[in-house]
């Protein structure tokens, strides 16, 4: 009996592990690119490591320390179609927005999508 109940778990459970073990088709470094409320365009490098990876703002704002350091990106959802992710910026430095971004695959190279607050961003892969 129970030899029976634990090859019906396995049995179960092995669809769920193979598909925890899928690469995330997103994997790799990108660029993203978006507009500040100035209009000055603003670039991040993006890595995707399966369900994380970093962010980091480029460029240099004097006295902001959220610029050139690498933040905790958190992925939420990664299919042929969409990736939905979080930065978690605030775990490394107090004073830096944590972000979300939801983007639509248009290409192998490119991703569109839009910050939780509208802004608009294309992702492109290195």
């Amino acid at each position: 009996m129970c030899r029976k109940l634990a090859g019906a778990i396995g049995l179960v459970l092995i669809p769920l592990i193979s598909g925890a073990q899928e690469a995330n088709p997103y994997n790799g470094q990108w660029v993203a690119r978006w507009k500040n409320p100035m209009g000055a365009t603003v670039e991040a490098r993006v890595v995707i490591r399966d369900a994380g990876g970093t962010w980091r703002l480029l460029g240099a704002n004097r006295g902001d320390n959220c610029f050139e350091r690498d933040f905790p990106l958190v992925v939420g959802r990664a299919t042929e179609t969409e990736l939905a992710f979080s930065v978690r910026a605030s775990q490394v430095v107090q004073g830096c927005a944590d972000s979300g971004v939801r983007a639509a695959r248009i290409g192998e190279k490119r991703l569109d999508g839009k910050f939780r607050d509208g802004t608009a961003v294309t992702f492109e892969r290195q």
